[in-house]
């Protein structure tokens, strides 16, 4: 295949299972299933309880700009908002004035380029409401220039002004490649140039894509490295690489029957597969990072420089890659840090940690978690539940220099220094972005700045991180339930 797949997560939370749909119209008028706990054995009923979430905007102040009614909301610009009321799509500036009619069935965008759906076909407008690309296509799919077109199940690739570059009669195609596109025909692949011209025959069984807009396919019972003009290089028999990762420092790790080494960016093996492979966990260690590599042997564990020569003995028990010019090694179950020498700078005690980020990381013991310098010595106290909201999540990369931490089930911040400079009130935080944090008590959310103001009411059943100067912010109704706050009267429609 050409596509990667994508994988579905399930998340359960107090008996409510909340349900969206996955096509490109968005839907958000969601229906809330109660699910009735009893018989294991017996599947739940679905009882409909008719609750709606709609949307609003708040300006970078606080000030509800658009009151949370609307069936949902996509900030374009801040003179570009979609709007969905009732079942029809339509937008408005900052001011209330109408840009596009609410005609449409379904509203998306791809950075600026606005896709509208009317009578179950899609096209595209600008930002004036004016037609760019017919409405005519059953699906389109943009890829930065060019955009995937599917008529009566067939594919093909337009360019932004919605000229056919391939013609839409294949069974796939693939155009997040901007010099080549993948297209599918029979169970078969081939490749065009980006004016639709034939690079190839459509021949291959299977075909793989690599970073640097070279492709890998197979045909009988061979397989090619196929360059962006179409230029077939058979590979080797000892070179059909199960796995290829992708580079890092100009280098990618190769897998064979379980046994790895690395190339360079001509494809040339420039370490042997001579080591173990071991898929990653947390951090991949395989690969290269400040010109080394973690690699394995029967389960022991060292470095390698970037000539395959071992710099640091293949003796520990799991490494995590370098940064800052050191690395977390597991010895004995305890975990510490090495130098590039191999030389132990902090000593084998933690039970977790992380990688050095801005001179410090997070490490655990016992069951509780702080942050040490590049010297092991502790910036913060060894007693947080949790930090930034994940087990192995180790930097403290806000903007404003704070890290989320939880301690008795309350979360807050602390500085640099491991100062608590937000105390730990809140149900959950996020990270800070330009100045502001999502902060949640008792089920609401709203905003504080980084000295710990609020900045919003803490209200709202979701906030969005600001954009173009605006929050989103989501509030769910029962048919019972009338929202207060009066509208922004939108140029020909009634209030609501």
């Amino acid at each position: 295949m050409i596509f990667i797949a994508v994988g579905v997560l399930f998340v359960y939370k107090t008996y409510f299972f909340s349900f969206k749909s996955k096509k490109t119209e968005k839907n958000t008028n969601q229906m809330i299933y109660i699910l009735k706990r009893s018989d294991p054995n017996k599947k739940p009923e679905k009882v409909h309880d008719s609750i709606h979430e709609k949307f609003g905007l708040l300006n970078k102040s606080g000030k509800e700009i658009l009151p949370p009614i609307y069936d949902d909301l996509t900030v374009l610009s801040e003179n570009f908002i979609m709007l969905k009321m009732g079942n029809k799509w339509g937008a408005i500036d900052k001011t209330g004035k109408r840009v596009v009619p609410f005609k449409y069935d379904g509203m998306d965008h791809f950075d600026d380029i606005i896709l509208v759906k009317f009578n179950e076909k899609w096209g595209v407008i600008n930002t004036k409401g004016a037609g760019i690309i017919p409405i005519k296509y059953d699906e389109i799919r943009y890829q930065e220039d060019f955009a995937e077109v599917k008529i009566n199940d067939k594919w093909g690739i337009i360019n932004k002004f919605g000229k056919e570059i391939v013609p839409i009669k294949y069974d796939e195609v693939n155009a997040s490649h901007s010099n080549v596109f993948a297209i599918k025909l029979n169970n078969k692949y081939g490749f065009v140039d980006n004016k639709g011209r034939n690079l190839t025959s459509i021949k291959y069984e299977e075909v793989m894509y690599d970073v640097d807009e070279s492709f890998k396919g197979a045909f009988n019972n061979k397989y090619y490295w196929i360059n962006k003009y179409g230029k077939e290089s058979e590979l080797e028999p000892s070179k059909k690489y199960d796995q290829i990762g992708f580079y890092n420092e100009k280098k990618a790790l190769v897998v064979y029957d379980q046994k790895c080494g690395f190339i360079d960016e001509k494809k040339k093996e420039i370490i042997p597969l001579e080591y173990d492979y071991e898929e990653g966990v947390r951090y991949d260690p395989q690969l290269f990072s400040e010109g080394l590599a973690g690699v394995n042997k029967k389960g022991k564990w060292g470095f390698i420089n970037e000539k395959g020569k071992v710099v640091v003995d293949l003796k520990y028990d799991y490494v995590y890659h370098f940064t800052e010019g050191l690395a977390a090694v597991l010895h004995n179950k305890k975990w510490g840090f090495i130098d590039k020498k191999g030389r132990e700078v902090i000593p084998f005690k933690y039970d977790g940690v992380g990688h050095f980020y801005n001179g410090m990381t997070r490490i655990e013991l016992d069951g509780k978690i702080g942050f040490i310098d590049k010297k092991g010595a502790e910036i913060s106290p060894i007693k947080y539940e949790n930090v930034f909201g994940w087990a192995d999540e180790c930097r403290m990369d806000s903007e404003d220099g704070l890290a989320r931490v939880e301690l008795n089930d309350k979360w807050g911040f602390i500085d640099k220094t491991g100062k608590e400079v937000i105390p730990l009130k809140y149900d959950d935080v996020a990270q800070f972005h330009n100045g502001k944090a999502k902060v949640c008590l008792n089920n609401k959310w709203g905003f504080i700045s980084k000295e710990g103001k609020e900045i919003t009411p803490i209200k709202y059943d979701d906030v969005e991180d600001f954009y173009n100067n605006v929050s989103i912010i989501h509030m769910k109704y029962s048919k019972y339930s009338f929202p207060i706050s009066k509208p922004l009267q939108i140029e020909g429609l009634p209030l609501r």
